[in-house]
């Protein structure tokens, strides 16, 4: 079982990898180069290498949620289907900075509420149409 982090290079790019390692030292660092601000998670060249090497019992480590949807008006539905596809990987996910799991009763309340913001979301663009 290994260890990986993810993380993108901020403003402070010693301080994002840090947090990474505050958890423990990762076998294989994932860092984003670049502004990928406007590009979902699951189309970033370094996230989709760590889901290929990701398998059951790994632990990942991701130095914030907002890593995942760095989007000024974040869409709930992105983050969720990221946040499924991080879980079909049946590796244990951790957010440094937020200091939980995605696997612990936080992380499932994250993924409910979520959920229902989806669905709102979902709701309110039809009802534009």
């Amino acid at each position: 079982m290994a260890t990986y982090a993810y993380s993108l290079i901020g403003k402070n790019p010693d301080n994002n990898y840090c947090q990474v390692c505050d958890i423990g030292k990762p076998d294989q660092a994932f860092v984003e180069k670049g502004s990928y601000g406007s590009v979902p998670v699951l189309k970033r060249p370094k996230f989709l290498e760590a889901l290929k090497v990701l398998r059951k019992g790994d632990t990942f480590t991701i130095s914030s949620l907002s890593v995942l949807s760095i989007d000024p008006e974040p869409r709930p539905g992105e983050m969720l289907a990221t946040l499924r596809t991080l879980q079909a990987t049946g590796a244990y996910v951790v957010f440094v900075q937020e200091g939980w799991a995605l696997s612990s009763s936080l992380g499932k309340q994250f993924l409910l509420t979520l959920r229902a913001l989806a669905q709102l979301e979902n709701t309110v663009r039809r009802i534009r149409l």
